[in-house]
């Protein structure tokens, strides 16, 4: 049974409810421009193609479908129909086509649209686009257009949009599924019933505060809402407390290759992309700048940096800045792969150590504390590389040195060093394929932080009120802002609240006809 005094709480502050699962609805009230006008664009790209679609969506889109098909019978909704197309003003064929009519609220805008599937020729796509367009009303969709639509229209939250653009994006098999998952609702809903509990609590609060001992208020009403945000602010730490596994996953895990002059970096960085990214040649010196490569390793996305070969005597300044950056991306790589010869008479070495190699052909020019080192030592692959020469040298060298051992003239050893590599890297990423939700962007990260600090100053105060609950000095009020606060914090991550100023940075990197 819901209770009394939460109805007339409701009623009090013009909150509305739906169904008992006490879920609050708020109207949205945008100002991104009308609705009024119907969109179109091309939605498969600006390449040539056996087939074409555009997209129309908005309130001209059965006009559009219906004076450029000439229907007798208008198509049923949902069911593809092949037709001829027709030039509007000379009634001139354009192309036989397939189309489909989506009717709204249930269609990807809400909207009525509609759908031409053409023959991916210029001027077939052309021609179609010119007949749409002649229309009054009709107008070409700017990026992103069709799913901001979508969004004001209730059919997605940001999450599902953000989502959505990261699937079109994703060029792994892991970054597909975490961007599937998301599209279709999965963070959503947890942040969603979050901001639901925080709804829940404010409610309670503000029934204290409203109606005090005079309306049937259950006893102990303000513990019980501490302890359910006590519950509440561990869990949304635990999820925070999460490694940026999911960001990292979405925009991939950096490595950096380094080592001395010749040891091969660059031939590791060619064989590792499968072409001649980087010039290959027996004089030092020969990488001065930072070169990058983005690879799939076992799903995951992972984004290389060859640098410039560490030494303490760089033959110029250009050398001397190519070592400043490749030092400097060695600080900020999420994986380290030093790249060693094994033909080094120092790794014979009975008290060499894998920690005092790393200072040595790492860290020599620096002054690093211990504490930086161990750091460095922890994301960092010791690989032994030009397998390929002297074998009775190598006898001696210290295997337990080691990640792996390779050639990169031969590619021997490259199985084992892949097998590390994707090991350490998925380590580092998110696993989409299990139950627990990750963070997928840094917006997300910053309004949950948000939301933390304010629920942790609402129980900070609330303990000043357990302790002298008579006090009438105490406004309580002002004590249930931090709930709002919370509450809207989470709802800027699903767009229930404060949207205006981030939609146009979500919605201006998708492509034109999404």
């Amino acid at each position: 049974m819901f209770p009394f005094y939460l109805i007339k709480l409701c009623k009090h502050r013009g909150i509305y409810f739906a169904n008992s699962l006490f879920r609050p609805i708020f109207r949205r009230n945008f100002a991104y421009g009308s609705l009024e006008s119907t969109i179109y664009a091309l939605a498969t790209g600006g390449v040539r193609s056996a087939v074409a679609v555009v997209r129309v969506s908005g309130p001209k889109s059965q006009q559009v479908l219906q004076e450029i098909g000439q229907f007798r019978q208008f198509p049923l909704p949902r069911v593809a129909t092949v037709k001829r197309l027709y030039d509007i003003s000379g009634g001139s064929l354009i192309d036989h086509a397939m189309v489909l009519w989506f009717p709204g609220p249930k269609s990807y805008t809400g909207e009525d649209s509609c759908e031409f599937h053409v023959h991916g020729g210029p001027a077939v796509i052309h021609a179609l686009l010119r007949n749409i367009g002649s229309f009054k009303g009709c107008r070409m969709a700017e990026p992103g257009e069709f799913t901001k639509r979508a969004f004001l229209n209730g059919k997605m939250d940001l999450t599902e949009v953000d989502g959505l653009g990261d699937l079109i994006s994703s060029e792994t098999e892991m970054q597909r599924v975490q961007a599937l998952n998301q599209m279709t609702g999965s963070l959503g809903k947890l942040y969603e019933s979050w901001r639901n509990d925080i709804a829940k609590c404010l409610a309670d609060v503000e029934a204290f505060i409203d109606f005090g001992e005079d309306e049937n208020i259950e006893d102990n009403i303000l513990e019980n809402v501490h302890g359910r945000l006590e519950f509440l602010l561990k869990i949304m730490k635990t999820h925070l407390r999460d490694s940026r596994k999911g960001e990292r996953l979405r925009t991939g895990v950096t490595v950096a290759i380094l080592g001395k002059p010749n040891v091969g970096k660059s031939s590791l960085l060619n064989i590792l992309c499968r072409q001649e990214a980087a010039i290959v040649s027996d004089i030092p010196g020969t990488t001065r700048d930072v070169l990058r490569a983005t690879i799939n390793v076992n799903g995951y996305p992972v984004l290389l940096a060859d640098t410039a070969g560490l030494r303490y005597d760089p033959a110029d300044i250009i050398e001397t800045e190519g070592i400043r950056r490749a030092l400097k991306e060695a600080q900020s790589a999420d994986i380290i792969v030093l790249l060693v010869d094994l033909n080094d008479p120092k790794l014979t070495c009975v008290s060499t150590e894998r920690q005092l190699l790393i200072q040595e052909e790492i860290m020599g020019p620096l002054n690093w504390n211990e504490d930086m080192l161990s750091l460095v030592e922890e994301r960092t692959l010791i690989v032994g590389n030009k397998l390929d020469l002297d074998r009775n040298k190598q006898l001696a060298v210290r295997e337990d040195l080691f990640n792996a051992m390779i050639s990169c003239k031969t590619s021997e050893g490259f199985d084992q060093f892949l097998s590390k590599l994707s090991e350490q890297v998925s380590t580092l990423c998110a696993d989409p394929k299990s139950e627990e939700a990750y963070i997928t962007h840094e917006r997300y990260r910053s309004h949950l932080e948000n939301c933390v600090l304010h629920l942790e100053e609402y129980l900070q105060e609330s303990r000043k009120w357990s302790s002298r609950p008579q006090d009438c000095n105490i406004d309580f009020a002002l004590q249930s802002v931090p709930l709002k606060n919370a509450m809207n914090s989470i709802g800027c991550i699903t767009g229930h609240f404060g949207t205006e100023d981030i939609l146009d940075i979500i919605f201006r990197d998708f492509c034109i006809g999404k």
